[in-house]
């Protein structure tokens, strides 16, 4: 999301919202896949994997490095396991 946001300085032009990029990643991927009746949104009955990162790293400059507890939590079928790295 980061990158598509911020394009690291090459290709600006190409760069997208927040907004743009996590529908980008959810449910238009879901669709890409053909799987946008159980992929792609936070439903009941839709399989859920999400992570929930540090807000802070959408000011990130484009070539940081985030930082090391980027990752808050991590959801998989919709239990939450611990995040790794």
């Amino acid at each position: 999301i980061h990158a598509a946001m911020h394009r690291a300085n090459w290709q600006m032009q190409e760069s997208v919202t927040l907004e743009t990029a996590i529908k980008a990643h959810t449910i238009d991927a879901a669709y890409a896949a053909f799987r946008e009746h159980e992929l792609g949104v936070l439903k009941a009955g839709y399989l859920a994997d999400l992570v929930i990162l540090d807000p802070d790293f959408l000011h990130l400059d484009s070539f940081d490095l985030p930082p090391d507890d980027l990752v808050k939590e991590v959801y998989i079928g919709g239990k939450r396991v611990t995040p790794t790295t």
